[in-house]
């Protein structure tokens, strides 16, 4: 795909031009206790207090967030899309307190969000050529930041990366398609602060066929699935559209 730039400008920030300022959120339960508070949060200056709240209440990373971060070189991406990883010499100059920490910026959220489609863009071949991945990258970082478009909720938690960044937690398998070839395949990554996953970066998984993936099985009526896990880590998955495929799949993972 080609992407050409409508509200940024080449070899400058989205954020250039933009003002932010510094706020407070917070939740009070009735009888006026703070149940939630978190100062100095930077966000655009046009947004209203709603907004505010709702991007540090429930879109910021609370913690596990490195405080320097080193490039991982990855042959055939970009090097400004490089994934990065927490520099473990450069935690180790730092007091143990201050190593890890939270979002507290609104930018961060975007960054980190538009890093995640764009790379998994690029590696899945959408973008014509490298300045159409930029483009994407800067003009949905601008659009978000004066929002002027918002992605379903869990994007906003989910795709974690700028860049992306990997995290510590044990690795488990996830499922992508892959357009070239088109096909489903099992992908083992890191759950993260923040590793990019591009499963979990949609709130929905669409299957039009029981022949869709190998890894499908099952029986059932159509329906919808809310995606809880049982004990057995088997996901229940129904059929969003009636068809004569009428079973159900459980996923396994």
């Amino acid at each position: 795909m080609r992407f050409e730039r409508r509200f940024t400008k080449d070899g400058q920030s989205p954020y250039d031009g933009l003002i932010f300022r510094q706020a407070v959120s917070e939740i009070r339960n009735p009888d006026g206790t703070i149940v939630f508070q978190m100062n100095a949060v930077d966000v655009p200056a046009a947004w209203s207090q709603v907004a505010t709240d709702i991007i540090a209440q429930k879109y910021f990373r609370k913690a596990g967030i490195p405080a320097v971060l080193k490039p991982v070189e990855e042959n055939g991406v970009p090097s400004w899309l490089w994934r990065r990883v927490a520099d473990e010499e450069a935690l180790k100059a730092l007091p143990k307190d201050k190593r890890y920490g939270a979002e507290t910026s609104a930018r961060q959220v975007f960054d980190r969000m538009a890093g995640a489609w764009t790379y998994w863009g690029w590696k899945g071949g959408y973008f014509h050529a490298e300045d159409d991945a930029r483009v994407f990258y800067d003009e949905m970082r601008l659009m978000l930041a004066r929002q002027m478009a918002a992605p379903n909720s869990p994007q906003c938690s989910i795709p974690v990366c700028i860049g992306p960044m990997e995290s510590m937690a044990p690795a488990r398998a996830i499922f992508i398609s892959t357009p070239k070839p088109k096909r489903w395949c099992a992908l083992k990554v890191l759950m993260s602060i923040p590793s990019p996953m591009p499963a979990s970066s949609k709130a929905c998984l669409m299957i039009s066929s029981m022949k869709a993936a190998s890894w499908i099985y099952g029986r059932g009526k159509p329906g919808f699935s809310n995606m809880v896990p049982g004990p057995d880590r088997i996901f229940p998955i129904f059929a969003a559209k009636k068809n004569r495929f009428r079973a159900a799949a459980n996923l396994q993972v």
